[in-house]
């Protein structure tokens, strides 16, 4: 079938008698059999086209993005040393396994790939994503961006992989899959310029003088695991815009210090979990979801808005005898809080000892019934 559009993939037309990319065969001499094989196979993995670029940039030493050397170009049939780096109107461009690249000038891409083990590093200079069919950037291996930089455009992008972020912006549209892990850390803030989805593990380390997040008209959602681990008092801050934190997930805290929602709406249905204190500007957050003290086990501060008035479930773990944050989870409030509409679960270690356990404290006075 000449010129046929199959799995989403342009498949350049041959003419009778010349050999047909990736089947060892002529056009006229596959049989029906053999088309078939062969069209399932392009529709399940990139086949190259003229114009698609591929690096030649072997770790440890890697390459530099504007030197010519660091790539191949696909001729339509054979990759060949490329007179140029690839620039906007390249095809796609893939950082191969085991390959790394440097981005040294301002890059506008269209479709960009990381493969696994492949890496690309976004600190010298920005990139740009531009809108095309299907996922625009691919990170399968391993990403980094450093404080100043701008990863943007008008494309969408999925990780996979691994995405190292000291700093600077992310305004393209995100999600992080399953499996994949996001790490910060650094004294520098993290801003989301574009909405951003996480499914894998977003592992929140923070410096004594900073690293918050900042939403610039997006919202943040976490469908996976959120592991906290500040060494100062951080959060998200609001840049501007319509912003909004979802999370669905898992959001464990894991310092003694705490987290701030800094006035942007924050909505739960997942968990809210660990040590140190969850402090959100009254009026901020909408709880549906579980409050779990300890990372068992453990005291947590929680603000008063994330129980009176909401229907939440509080999670309380005893292990022994030995009192609040040792031997049992205990859940710290201020104020006069209402229970009514909130559920309680508590969970007891078999043999625990028959006696008063303080599960629940407030410096005002509690009101209504689980």
């Amino acid at each position: 079938n000449n010129g046929c559009n199959n799995g989403g993939i342009q498949i350049a037309p041959n003419a009778n008698g010349s050999s047909v990319r990736g089947s060892g065969k002529t056009q006229d001499s596959l049989n029906l059999y053999e088309w078939l094989l062969l069209s399932q196979r392009i529709s399940t993995a990139h086949s190259p086209n003229i114009g698609d670029y591929k690096t030649n940039a072997p770790k440890p030493n890697g390459g530099k993005w504007s030197n010519k050397s660091s790539w191949r170009k696909f001729d339509g049939n054979n990759w060949v040393a490329a007179s140029t780096a690839p620039g906007a109107s390249a095809g796609i461009i893939t950082i191969s396994n085991n390959d790394s690249i440097d981005i040294d000038v301002a890059v506008t891409a269209n479709q960009l790939v990381v493969e696994t083990n492949g890496s690309v590093n976004i600190q010298t200079a920005g990139l740009t994503i531009s809108d095309g069919p299907g996922t625009d950037f691919l990170v399968n291996g391993i990403m980094y961006l450093g404080n100043l930089q701008t990863i943007g455009g008008t494309g969408n992008s999925e990780i996979n992989g691994t995405f190292n972020w000291n700093g600077g912006t992310l305004s393209l549209t995100a999600t992080a899959n399953a499996g994949s892990v996001v790490n910060l850390d650094g004294n520098f803030t993290k801003t989301i310029g574009a909405n951003f989805n996480n499914k894998g593990t977003f592992n929140w380390v923070t410096g004594n003088t900073s690293g918050d997040i900042a939403l610039s008209n997006s919202v943040f959602t976490n469908d996976g695991f959120i592991n906290e681990t500040f060494s100062s008092n951080r959060g998200f801050v609001n840049n501007g815009g319509a912003v909004a934190i979802v999370n669905n997930g898992t959001f464990k805290k894991m310092s003694s210090n705490s987290f701030l929602n800094n006035g942007i709406s924050f909505t739960n249905t997942g968990t809210l979990q660990g040590i140190g204190s969850f402090n959100f500007t009254p009026g901020t957050i909408v709880n549906n979801g579980i409050v779990k003290p300890g990372n068992s086990p453990g005291i947590l501060f929680i603000s008063e808005g994330a129980i009176t008035g909401q229907n939440s479930s509080i999670s309380i773990e005893i292990f022994d005898g030995s009192g609040p944050g040792s031997g049992h989870n205990q859940l710290d409030l201020t104020g006069n809080i209402s229970l009514s509409g909130n559920r309680l679960i508590v969970t007891e270690n078999a043999g625990v000892p028959v006696q008063s356990y303080v599960i629940m404290t407030t410096t005002g006075t509690f009101t209504g019934t689980f």
